[in-house]
């Protein structure tokens, strides 16, 4: 799964109150300026053709497996690039003005495009791909969609929103199960590949484990105590159920057992995160964090190392990988770098 990183998102409205604890115009402006990203190791890197005056609107990138190109979202579109020269090869318009994540289902079939108008409407367009015709089209009054997560069979996907609503829809327009847990902002979503959890957590800084079949809650881990910004449901055994990945503001990374409510162990972190993204079917993470570093976490030993320093010229904008694992794809005001890994 993937979650938030910093994109260039303008033009920010500012935001009814709805947290009295924080000031919220500034904790919306922290919030959209991050989309998804997934990385490893860093060893090479080559620029590619993309300018800064086109990644400076790049606010998410995500992979495509079955056609092995890039997708970027601006503003009102989807661009299509070929990762070899780093040029764009199509675009699709879509709705939502302001994107703040893609997904596509496991098969390749399907990407879910959320975002919408701050402060006014949140939109989740379910569209075929790559075609792009559009299936659905949700609108949520009240402020943006911030995430989404695609069930393990792909008929299903979770949706969260600013307003702290969640809900799980169906390829088949089925009517949503609702969850009402949350009463906050929530800025990450994960789906669990074998046992009926999604998590959903945010602002409250409370991670909700539930069920997506009827809504019901499970449990719920309140050791954070500041806001969560990703979550990642990993399984290094698949004969054995799977652990939940968090990262906070707090400037941690915790490992929990959902099936038994444990917190297992954390990292401290030496700034505060804003994405992370699984290195391999293990228990290490590459942790992007707010001042600009990529560090490596192995949680099975709490060791940690820098991949990349930060750099202040050169803002990373938004992340995607390859399938297999071994190129990133970066998007930096510069423009679009390949990074053998």
């Amino acid at each position: 799964m993937v979650a938030p990183f910093k994109s260039t998102l303008t033009a920010i409205r500012s935001m009814r109150c709805c947290d009295r604890d924080i000031h919220c115009t500034e904790k919306r402006r922290n919030f959209l300026y991050r989309s998804g990203v997934a990385m490893a190791g860093w060893i090479g890197l080559s620029r590619l053709g993309w300018g800064s005056m086109t990644a400076n609107r790049i606010t998410v990138m995500r992979w495509h497996a079955d056609s092995r190109k890039l997708v970027a979202a601006t503003e009102g579109c989807l661009q299509i690039i070929d990762p070899d020269t780093g040029q764009e090869v199509s675009r699709i318009s879509i709705e939502p003005q302001k994107i703040l994540d893609l997904a596509f289902d496991p098969r390749g079939q399907h990407v879910l495009i959320a975002g919408g108008d701050p402060s006014q409407r949140g939109i989740v367009e379910l569209r075929r791909w790559p075609s792009g015709d559009l299936l659905q089209s949700h609108v949520i009054e009240g402020d943006v969609v911030t995430r989404v997560a695609w069930s393990p069979e792909g008929e299903r996907w979770l949706e969260v929103d600013w307003n702290g609503g969640c809900r799980i829809r169906g390829v088949s327009d089925t009517p949503p199960i609702q969850y009402a847990g949350h009463t906050r902002t929530i800025l990450a979503a994960a789906w669990a590949k074998s046992q009926p959890w999604v998590a959903t957590a945010g602002v409250e800084s409370s991670i909700h484990i539930w069920n997506p079949d009827d809504g019901a809650p499970i449990r719920r881990f309140d050791q954070h105590t500041q806001s969560v910004v990703a979550l990642d449901f990993i399984q290094p055994d698949m004969n054995q159920d799977p652990f939940l990945v968090s990262a906070g503001e707090d400037a941690t990374l915790r490992l929990w057992q959902p099936k038994n409510g444990r917190l297992i162990r954390f990292a401290r972190l030496p700034a505060t995160p804003t994405s992370i993204a699984s290195l391999g079917s293990g228990l290490v993470y590459a942790v992007v964090l707010d001042d600009g570093r990529i560090v490596r976490v192995d949680l099975a030993d709490l060791s940690m190392a820098t991949l990349i320093e930060s750099s202040a010229e050169d803002r990373i904008l938004a992340v995607a990988t390859n399938g297999p694992g071994d190129m990133l794809y970066v998007m930096r005001e510069s423009g679009l770098h390949a990074i053998v890994v």
